[in-house]
Formats: structure tokens, C-alpha cells, sequence
């Protein structure tokens, strides 16, 4: 008999325990929660190196999704592979379990490669660099330009592969209503695109360009047709530019840190940003997996924040920062502080 929803202590598991997918397919993971004192609410979490931990909150692939108990990652990259997925649940009185904790492991994702005459996406062309490092788990779906500033130029890439080895086209396509409708692109004074059609180049993007969507739609010339579509990426035009990064700097695990409670420690998150005018930062703290965010608690004004960690309460906090200049506001990604014995 299953276990009766409410009753015992919280516990949570996720299903498939470990998938093996084919690039640009979609999957689905079911998160099974029991125990505690409904209603529960979710939090997905994804690791590329088994250690840093990344909210996925169904950033990665769209816009204003909120975590349910079902995690749909559609045209899955090639990037993805290996990759670890678990989900951390919480009840109405606070209790939290987190999924690959004890005897059980995070669900395995494995992201195979078509064969020929197949085409799929490795790469999509929402990637966002972090302090020069290309990041294909932190949230790719924003892409902030300054509006006369630096850089002047922003360009979108994908990378695909596959198909009949006789070549393909690619179509790139522009939405302004938030992908309702898409409008084929064409090179011109408002956008360049490169010769094989890999790279779609703003040459000047302007705040008309902001909260635009883009995506290309590759076809291969052989027989039968075959067509991919990427997922899309968003422009940001005239807010300054944030990007994470860790306690060293280098961005390389989008600012989540793991951090000692047993013996009390100090987690310091940090931020990259630019602006055409003076920049000011407010750090924001969720303990409900991002759900909601309020001012942290004697929080910096400055592009570091330092907590100190000395209680297994705060682990799986996430910490934002709010940067803002004369032309608005920008949010950093999300950043995870796990803390451990």
C-alpha cells in the first residue's frame, strides 16, 4: 500500500530514477512526496559535476513557470550530458526533504547523440556568459545589452548537428509578444546573420529590442525533410548587466556555494555587473526555493554579500541580488547556499 499523504515524516523521491534521452527530445520527472502537512511546494535543482547545485525553477527552458511536482525539460542539449537532477520539498509547517539524500542518489540524466540521417541541437542559442565563462545551466533565457553602451554588439548562437550530411538551413525568428507569433529574420541594418546562419548578430540593439524573444528553426536539405526548432532566448535592452559568479570570481558554479555548519563558517556570493550610470545592489533572500524573496538581513550594498553559516536551517536558502542603475533594474540568477555538518 503507498504511503498516506499527511501522515509520518516528510519524505520525497523522484521518478525515473535515471532517464537516457536523445538530444532536442523532451522529458518529464515526477516528484512523490508523502508525509508531512500538505500542501507541499517544490523546488528542482540540477548539477553538471555532482557537487554544485543549481535551481532549475523552469528557468532554463521558459519564462514564469513556477515549480510544480512535475519537471518538463523539453529539447533537452547534448550540454546536459551527464547530468544529475533532484527536487527539494517543503510543507506547510516548514519540514523539507530533499530527493538523493541517505541510501537514495539524484536521478541520472543521460543525453545521447542522433545518428545520422537524425538532426538535433547540442547547443541553444540562449546562452548567457558569466564573467566569460559560457554557462549552460544557470538561466540562459535573458540576454542583457546596455542601450549605448558596452557591448555594442550581442550576438545568438546554436550549434547543431546530425541530419542527412547534404547540409541544412537555418531560419532565425524574432517574437514580440512573448512567442505567440514568430516573424522570420532577415540580415539588414537591425540584424546580421552569419554566413552558414549559426549566429544571429545585434549590431546595435536598442531598448525597442527589449523583452524580445529568439529562436532558429534548422532544416536539413536531404530526404525526408527534417526540422528542428531551438528553444527560445530573451533580450534584456537598457537595464545593466549581472552576472554570477562564485566566492573566487570565476563564475564557473553560477554562485552556489556549499558551506559548514558544524563548524560555523562564512559563505560569501558575489556579482558581476555593468552599467551606463552608478550601480546600486539590494540582496534578496528566499527560504521557500524562490518562491518568494525579501531583503537579506543586513545585506551588503556592495557586489558581495557574506553569510554566516552555522545552522542546518539555512541550508538550500537562495540569495539574489537586485542591480539597478539610471536605466532600471536587473536580478542576478538565483544562487543556492547548501550547508553540511
Amino acid at each position: 500500500m503507498a504511503p498516506l499523504t499527511g501522515v509520518g515524516a516528510l519524505a520525497i523521491s523522484i521518478t525515473p530514477a535515471s532517464r537516457s534521452i536523445t538530444a532536442s527530445h523532451s522529458t518529464t520527472y515526477t516528484a512523490n512526496a508523502n508525509g508531512g502537512t500538505p500542501p507541499y511546494t517544490y523546488q528542482w535543482q540540477i548539477t553538471l559535476d555532482g557537487f554544485n547545485w543549481v535551481p532549475i525553477d523552469n528557468f532554463i527552458w521558459s519564462a514564469g513557470t513556477a515549480d510544480t511536482n512535475i519537471l518538463s525539460l523539453p529539447n533537452v542539449s547534448l550540454a546536459l550530458n551527464p547530468s544529475q537532477i533532484r527536487c527539494r520539498v517543503s510543507d506547510s509547517i516548514g519540514s523539507f526533504a530533499l530527493s538523493g539524500n541517505g541510501p537514495s542518489t539524484p536521478s541520472t540524466l543521460a543525453v545521447n547523440a542522433w545518428g545520422s540521417p537524425n538532426l538535433y541541437i547540442i547547443r541553444n542559442p540562449g546562452g548567457r556568459m558569466n564573467f566569460g565563462y559560457f554557462s549552460c545551466v544557470a538561466p540562459p533565457f535573458h540576454m542583457s545589452a546596455l542601450s549605448g553602451g558596452t557591448p555594442a554588439q550581442i550576438s545568438f548562437t546554436l550549434v547543431y548537428d546530425g541530419g542527412s550530411g547534404l547540409g541544412a538551413s537555418v531560419v532565425w525568428q524574432v517574437s514580440t509578444d512573448n512567442g505567440v507569433t514568430w516573424t522570420n529574420i532577415s540580415s539588414g541594418s537591425q540584424y546580421n546573420v552569419s554566413v552558414g546562419g549559426k549566429t544571429l548578430y545585434l549590431p546595435s540593439p536598442q531598448t525597442t529590442d527589449n523583452g524580445h524573444l529568439f529562436q532558429a528553426v534548422v532544416t536539413d536539405v536531404g530526404t525526408p525533410t527534417i526540422t528542428v526548432t531551438t528553444n527560445p532566448a530573451r533580450l534584456d535592452v537598457g537595464d545593466p548587466i549581472v552576472a554570477n559568479a562564485n566566492s573566487s570570481g570565476d563564475g564557473t558554479n553560477n554562485g552556489s556555494l556549499t558551506a559548514h555548519y558544524g563548524t560555523p563558517s562564512t559563505a560569501t556570493f558575489r556579482v558581476y555587473a555593468w552599467g551606463t550610470t552608478a550601480l546600486t545592489y539590494q540582496w534578496m533572500i528566499s527560504t521557500d526555493f524562490g518562491n518568494s524573496y525579501a531583503n537579506a538581513s543586513g545585506a551588503s550594498t556592495s557586489a558581495t554579500y557574506s553569510v554566516p553559516v552555522n545552522s542546518v536551517s539555512q541550508n538550500q536558502n537562495m540569495y539574489e541580488c537586485v542591480v539597478t542603475d539610471s536605466n532600471g533594474s536587473t536580478t542576478s540568477n538565483p544562487m543556492l547556499l547548501t550547508a553540511i555538518p
